[in-house]
């Protein structure tokens, strides 16, 4: 494994990346757009920071070109049948009171 420690300093771009070395992307939020990040890199270890700040850590994945802020497991969802139109946007809105 590469023990080389790089230090790099890149603009945020608008879709909140950085690109670093290898060549892969490091998403750390679109609300930080144009804010300067100096990333230091460890091998498959990565440390960013904005204004000497920590702002994220991860552990590279080397079998993927971007490094996405959360993980997703997607699944499969089995579709429900669909029921008869009641007119009533949900059953707690039915008014089931009885008229006197």
């Amino acid at each position: 494994m590469d023990t080389t420690t790089t230090v790099r300093h890149s603009q945020v771009d608008k879709n909140g990346r950085i690109e670093i070395a290898g060549p892969a992307s490091i998403t750390i939020g679109s609300v930080l757009t144009g804010a300067i990040d100096a990333v230091i890199r460890t091998g498959n270890y990565a440390h960013m920071f904005i204004k000497r700040t920590l702002i994220r850590e991860l552990t590279i994945d080397s079998t993927k070109k971007s490094q996405p802020l959360y993980y997703q497991r997607w699944k499969t969802v089995k579709k429900k049948p669909v029921r008869e139109n009641t007119g009533h946007l949900c059953e707690m809105s039915r008014d089931n009171t009885e008229s006197v």
